[in-house]
């Protein structure tokens, strides 16, 4: 009988420590909302990039971001220390979109080595000029938090919020 009641005693209390981790926001954050962030770049989904969402004052310690699908559709999620949930709290933001530019034609290490001199010296120019003339489809600009132009607003509406880059002018 006393094994049995220390059996449920211990269920108890993990059932109990694990329902009660992570249910409550850090200080501060009022309520988290589904959030999701529709990118365009001259109304063309901009897909891959990576979002950060900057607050202010409360926020400022909330990492916000996302990554863009093939649609330019992003999900965003809130992290603070081991507090994580999807959505963001409600407030104004600042939005940083960065995009990694993939260089064709990159060959993995091995085959590198095995190349003669004349073909790893000519490899390895070709791969530094696709990176000098790597060029993002959007301002750098949006790139930082200082220079970004892009701000919003997280409120309780279940919208997406469209966010048009300007192209960069080829």
């Amino acid at each position: 009988m006393k094994r049995q009641l220390l059996c449920w005693g211990l269920i108890f209390i993990a059932v109990f420590i694990t329902c009660g981790c992570n249910e409550t926001n850090p200080d501060g954050i009022t309520k988290v909302v589904p959030a999701k962030i529709h990118v365009t770049v001259g109304g063309s989904p901009l897909a891959q990039a990576d979002l950060q969402l900057v607050g202010e004052g409360d926020l400022s310690g909330v990492a916000v971001s996302g990554q863009t699908d093939s649609q330019g559709l992003a999900s965003l999620t809130s992290v603070k220390g081991d507090w994580v949930k999807a959505g963001a709290p409600l407030g104004n933001y600042r939005v940083v979109v960065q995009k990694q530019q993939q260089i064709e034609g990159l060959k993995s290490m091995e085959e590198v080595t095995d190349m003669k001199e004349e073909e790893r010296k000519a490899y390895h120019a070709k791969i530094e000029a696709a990176r000098k003339n790597m060029r993002l489809p959007f301002a750098e600009a949006y790139t930082s938090v200082k220079t970004t132009p892009l701000t919003l607003e997280i409120t309780e509406s279940k919208e997406e919020i469209l966010l048009n880059l300007e192209p960069v002018a080829k």
